[in-house]
């Protein structure tokens, strides 16, 4: 009897052990860079962590397509990885698009509604700003309920996305850490320091996400603007194209 009881007490403690030994694990902080599209982000690495890998782009995707990544935390990677068939885990996901039209994140959304799927939203949508540039807010209802934020950048759309299970879920609680670590990088096509903006057009930008009474005050802002009483709405718009020194 003692016997027995002297091994279940080993196998109690070899339990323990590795319960504390597998949520003391280190988690590596990883910067990930597309240099290309000017974005760098953080995201936990290691068993406790998350699992990034890149999808390569084929002929069926959309023709904007650009970058595809996705982010899933480790534990369930791996039991992906171990399974046949079956959905996708929850995840992170992040998908840039070519924006040529300079469209903003909002006009973008309704434009692209395969991309966006906006036709699941949940709720309202939200203006937003990640990392210094206009972005739009919702959250849609599908496979998994689903966080996603669309980013308007230098020449690119930024669609990042969480879906969870529940408030409880791991992507849910870090969606906002991985978003607040987003910044935009210069790339090899940004423009140089002698590079010039119209100043029409940034004025302009800010109609996109400024309420006004009537056209005639529209008109008025913008005017006041070109004429440099809103300094603020030309550095946004720098800041949305990914511009560095740009001169008017």
């Amino acid at each position: 009897m003692k016997k027995i009881l002297s091994i279940i007490f080993v196998l109690l403690v070899a339990i323990v052990v590795a319960i504390f030994l597998s949520k003391s694990a280190p988690v590596d902080e990883v910067t990930y860079k597309l240099e290309s599209e000017g974005l760098a982000f953080t995201y936990k690495s290691g068993p406790q962590g998350y699992y990034l890998e890149e999808q390569n782009i084929t002929q069926s995707d959309s023709p904007q397509l650009v970058r595809s990544i996705t982010i899933t935390p480790t534990s369930d990677y791996e039991d992906q990885k171990n399974r046949v068939g079956g959905e996708g885990s929850p995840s992170f996901q992040l998908m840039v698009y070519g924006n040529e039209l300079k469209q903003s994140p909002s006009i973008w959304v309704d434009a692209n509604p395969l991309a966006s799927n906006i036709k699941l939203v949940i709720g309202e949508t939200r203006e937003e700003v990640v990392a210094g540039a206009n972005a739009v807010a919702y959250t849609i209802d599908g496979l998994y309920r689903t966080d996603v934020v669309v980013i308007a950048n230098g020449g690119f759309i930024f669609v990042a996305s969480s879906s969870y299970l529940d408030d409880k879920s791991m992507t849910y609680l870090d969606f906002s850490s991985w978003l607040k670590s987003f910044k935009f990088i210069p790339t090899d096509s940004t423009i140089s320091p002698q590079g010039k903006i119209d100043i029409n057009v940034a004025c302009r930008s800010a109609l996109a996400y400024t309420t006004f009474v009537s056209g005639e005050e529209a008109e008025k802002f913008v005017k006041d603007c070109i004429d440099g009483k809103h300094p603020d709405v030309i550095e946004r718009y720098i800041q949305s194209l990914g511009i560095n020194g740009a001169t008017i």
